[in-house]
């Protein structure tokens, strides 16, 4: 049976998912060979190991702790993983606890999580093993304020930051100052021991620095000073707590234990990424038929420019050789209004998508905008799947697709359309994945 081009679409999508789930890349990277526990490209022998811990944080880290207990089983002594609220799979697992925490927020649980695996990595000794577990999340899941802040302070900034359009890099930058978890402070936690971090790369790039806000780097430590320029560059000074602001005018050197040499970092495997998830996505594509297009560039910068470059890819597609498949990935930015509506930057891409395929009258094309970890912004929608009819159907129930793009309320306005993307948790985090099938 021939699949429509939604269908197409959402197999597409699925079929880049799976190319990075969590279980399975650990799994590739972790090996054990008798006595020899091979990590990527590291080999470690256990038989001179007294304790192997096992923590870690972000959105698909239960799938990753899986992989794990399934290669090193009664090996492993002890571990703690936080992941987000939902994200715990099944069945439980038996030798590493999971404390469920939130994001994209930090809430209690997140100083719960961050507070048993300091505990673990304070009990380390120089012949014990810490294996780390790192995806996209875990800078909300994992936290502990530096002296003088509260959770509040954090979870105020942390607002602000997602509220301003600022990407990644900036965001951890900052958030690296105000936690003792961040920029290497796990590692510092396990010193003497030797450490080994397994990472799910959320990051173009792969910036080991960025990643998690890097609690594995202690290289990675960032001053005051810097952060306070980041905040300067963003102009969010005005929109800070007050206590932020003391503690990060306060003084303007490094943080503690920070400054060291690139070499104090433990060595970091990075398992999956946002090209392979492309790359896949590409191959089932082309075995559906389609001649393939990928995004030159990482799909990177305000939504809306994002959104008008796609579209004039997708509205200049060459077919005379049959169908095309245009293909991108990558996280643009969004900048929120004072109290937003439903929706997230996956929805609002291809709310702004299914206006422009409206506008000029484009009946052959289907556009899919969503994110690999199943959730986009504070929703539990993965994002959007329109076409040029979309619009239409949204009007036909009562929605306004123009309304709904200027305050943030994709969300009730796709789903009116039935044309939200859902697939739960998908238990890894590559960032997003833009198909659009046209022809």
């Amino acid at each position: 049976m021939q699949l429509s081009r939604s269908q197409a679409c959402g197999a597409i999508f699925r079929a880049g998912v799976a190319a990075v789930d969590g279980y399975a890349v650990v799994g590739k990277a972790l090996q054990l060979e008798g006595e020899w526990l091979r990590i990527g490209e590291e080999y470690i022998d256990l038989s001179g190991i007294r304790r192997l811990v096992v923590v870690g944080a972000g959105k698909a880290t239960w799938a990753m702790a899986a992989a794990v207990e399934a290669v090193l089983g009664e090996r492993i002594d002890s571990g703690v993983i936080s992941v987000k609220y939902g994200h715990a799979g099944s069945p439980a697992l038996e030798r590493i606890r999971v404390i469920e925490a939130g994001h994209p927020l930090p809430d209690a649980a997140s100083l719960k999580g961050a507070d048993e695996a300091l505990a673990l990595l304070d009990g380390c000794e120089d012949n014990d093993l810490v294996i780390g577990l790192l995806s996209g999340g875990a800078s909300a899941l994992w936290e502990q304020p530096v002296a003088g802040l509260k959770l509040a302070d954090l979870e105020e900034t942390q607002r602000v930051l997602l509220a301003s359009g600022a990407d990644i890099a900036a965001m951890n930058s900052v958030r690296r100052a105000l936690s003792t978890i961040k920029g290497g402070g796990a590692a510092r936690h396990a010193s003497p021991a030797r450490c080994s971090v397994l990472v799910l790369s959320d990051v173009l790039g792969d910036d080991l620095d960025t990643i998690a806000s890097a609690p594995f780097r202690p290289a990675a430590a960032v001053s005051r000073h810097s952060a306070c320029a980041e905040i300067e560059r963003l102009g969010l000074r005005p929109h800070l707590p007050a206590a932020v602001l003391r503690f990060l005018d306060s003084a303007d050197g490094l943080e503690e234990g920070s400054g060291e040499v690139a070499t104090s970092n433990p060595p970091h495997t990075v398992v999956a990424n946002n090209a392979q998830a492309v790359a896949a996505a590409a191959e089932h594509a082309r075995r559906l038929g389609y001649r393939v297009e990928c995004w030159p560039e990482p799909l990177v910068g305000p939504v809306e420019s994002v959104v008008e470059a796609w579209w004039q890819a997708v509205a200049g597609v060459d077919l005379s050789e049959g169908p095309v498949c245009l293909i991108g990935g990558g996280e643009p930015t969004v900048t929120l209004p004072q109290s937003p509506e439903e929706g997230g930057r996956s929805q609002h891409a291809a709310l702004l998508l299914a206006l422009r395929a409206r506008a000029r009258g484009r009946d052959d094309v289907t556009l899919l905008c969503a994110g690999t970890d199943g959730t986009d912004g504070p929703t539990t929608v993965a994002g959007g799947c329109v076409d040029g009819e979309s619009a239409a159907r949204m009007e036909a129930v009562g929605y306004d697709p123009v309304n709904a793009v200027e305050n943030f309320a994709s969300g009730p306005a796709l789903a009116a359309a039935g044309a939200q993307v859902v697939t739960g948790p998908t238990q890894t985090n590559v960032m997003d994945l833009w198909v659009a099938l046209v022809g």
